[in-house]
């Protein structure tokens, strides 16, 4: 499989044409990778089935949701740096104390960000245009210690079908390079390197003046290849962007009701196309990483619960589902509930349930929870543990406060109070 055939016939809803100056390294089914020795960078395409939402509207939340996602990627690339590298022990010298040798050794086994939890990898987060459509272009960090600085330059173009990434990467032949120049301009007669160093901060680093001193530096490189991939008329054609944010409450015909999603997370065709058909997938995405943030409205099929055992038999339909999780490769599952009334008094639970993805930690909030006619619905939302089991329980909280069945759904039905008195 090529994506550059399925970019060059528009499959996924963008059609591109590589410029002939750019040097095709790899072309796999979603990722093509390019020499550009021209802006001196490495070009990359990627398409991902996620829906990133760019809508101007929830902007502090897609840069609080970038924070996170590239804090992610940053800390990964960290973690697989120190798998291929070991980092020895910090020897025991009379010229070392205590105190020093365990700053070392954090400073060889911790990541910056933490190190430092006000540090972030975003370099910069800007809104622009291709062909009238609005796109985004982050540029952040993948790594970055003394020896070792990993910049890219990312284009996101939001589809419907999904996301296409167009990046630009460069690693430093040398770093420290902005920061040693920035030190010696403030440097005060008398004063040492490291006291100057402690005054400046990431943005004095990182500012854009800079770049004409130095235009080998990647951050300097990859301005430039972003400017011009964003000025220069490419053969590039957006043939289906996203939509814009639908209206709320969204009907959701598929799981027979109406709710309002939590900010920026849109529903998924992908995902969808691989799920029961009674579930709605919505994914809230940002750069490309090995995790994802989602939320399901799931209008459980073949089920009905009535009679006054309703909740334990509720229980008990969640815990399974939940156990399946286990079966499915993961026996560590965590799982927990609580009897929760989501409106009128009709019969729910509220679980929690924690497990691991790719070795990874991950955790899921849901709201399960019966209609008058004994149909069951969750509402559900899970991702990495970056994400707090507070604020996941918050936003489902909040999103199931808005269901609504959808008239057309609803069966012919009892007074609740006679259905669950049997």
């Amino acid at each position: 499989m090529s994506l550059l055939a399925d970019l060059r016939a528009g499959i996924h809803g963008l059609q591109f044409t590589p410029p002939a100056s750019w040097q095709l390294d790899a072309d796999e089914d979603n990722l093509a990778s390019f020499r550009d020795a021209t802006h001196r960078v490495d070009w990359y395409l990627e398409f991902s089935p996620l829906i990133v939402d760019l809508s101007s509207r929830h902007d502090e939340v897609l840069r609080e949701d970038l924070r996170h996602d590239t804090i992610t990627v940053f800390e990964s690339y960290f973690e697989i740096a120190k798998t291929e590298s070991p980092v020895p022990p910090v020897e025991q010298s009379a010229d070392i104390d205590a105190v020093t040798r365990e700053t070392v050794h954090h400073l060889l086994t911790l990541p910056r960000t933490k190190r430092d939890p006000n540090w972030s990898p975003v370099v910069s987060i800007e809104r622009a245009t291709i062909s009238d459509v609005p796109v985004l272009v982050v540029i952040h960090r993948l790594t970055y210690s003394a020896g070792d600085e990993l910049i890219i330059g990312r284009i996101v173009i939001s589809l419907e079908q999904g996301t296409v990434y167009l990046s630009a990467l460069r690693r430093a032949n040398m770093t420290g390079v902005r920061e040693s120049l920035l030190v010696i301009t403030r440097q005060q007669p008398g004063e040492d390197g490291d006291s100057g160093l402690s005054e400046i901060s990431q943005a004095m680093i990182d500012d854009p003046a800079l770049d004409e001193k130095f235009p080998d530096h990647p951050l300097s490189a990859i301005r430039g290849a972003l400017r011009w991939a964003l000025t220069t008329p490419l053969n590039l054609s957006i043939r289906t962007p996203l939509s814009p944010e639908p209206e709320t409450p969204m009907a959701l015909p598929r799981s027979g009701c109406s709710i309002i999603p939590p900010p920026r997370f849109r529903v998924c065709p992908a995902m969808a196309s691989r799920m029961d058909s009674s579930l709605t997938p919505f994914i809230r995405a940002t750069v490309p990483q090995g995790g994802s943030y989602g939320f399901d409205v799931w209008r459980v099929p073949s089920l009905s619960i009535k009679g006054q055992h309703a909740i334990q038999q509720l229980r008990r339909v969640a815990e399974e589902h939940m156990r399946d999780w286990g079966r499915d490769g993961d026996p560590a599952v965590e799982f927990e509930w609580a009897e929760h009334s989501i409106r009128d008094g009709l019969p729910g639970v509220s679980t929690y349930v924690s497990f691991h993805v790719n070795g990874h930690r991950n955790h899921a909030v849901a709201n399960w929870f019966v209609d008058h006619d004994g149909t069951v619905f969750r509402v559900c939302m899970g991702g990495s543990i970056s994400r707090s089991r507070e604020e996941l329980t918050t936003a489902v909280n909040d999103s199931t406060a808005t269901w609504h069945r959808l008239p057309e759904d609803v069966r012919t039905r009892s007074p609740w109070w006679k259905l669950f008195a049997s």
